[in-house]
């Protein structure tokens, strides 16, 4: 059987602790540890559901993953029977998706395993209400809680989206 090259071993070998380390990390197979840069918004696959039945997605701005430090999100409602997934200019967001809706009045970031919180509060834009700022000191297991009203609705609605981050 023929032997590899040292250097082509040593590269696979690198690039298969690389690819292992990314999943470990909570990244998919197609990102990176460091998680890339993103043009536009990107869906981070996590919906989550009102008590009144809303069906919301969130999407990460300028990146493909939640990374320690700053971080900005941006919710949508998903109309009935769409994915949240079809590509309509923005990456992620279906042709019936709307942002409009979807007003947060508050945002709490904990970490769970840790017991505490984002060290910074969290920041919904005053231009538009469905988008908000996040801090994370560290990376693992976070959620966001978003407190909402949407039309409609008999009273304030909560929301919670689980969130892998990773360090920068």
């Amino acid at each position: 059987m023929p032997r590899l090259p040292q250097t082509l071993l040593s590269t696979s070998l690198a690039l298969g602790t690389l690819a292992l380390g990314a999943l470990a990390a909570g990244c998919t197979s197609s990102d990176t540890a460091t998680c890339p840069d993103a043009t536009g918004e990107v869906h981070l696959a996590t919906q989550a559901t009102t008590p009144d039945g809303l069906s919301l997605m969130l999407h990460q701005v300028g990146r493909q993953c939640p990374v320690v430090g700053d971080n900005t999100f941006h919710v949508y409602e998903v109309d009935a029977g769409d994915s949240g997934m079809a590509d309509s200019g923005m990456a992620g967001m279906g042709d019936t998706g709307s942002a409009s809706m979807v007003m947060i009045t508050q945002v709490d970031a904990t970490m769970p395993d840790m017991g505490h919180g984002s060290s910074q509060d969290p920041v919904i834009h005053s231009d538009d209400a469905s988008a908000f700022d996040v801090y994370f000191q560290m990376a693992g297991s976070w959620q966001l809680a978003l407190t909402l009203t949407v039309p409609d609705a008999t009273a304030a609605q909560t929301v919670t989206f689980d969130l892998d981050v990773v360090d920068q």
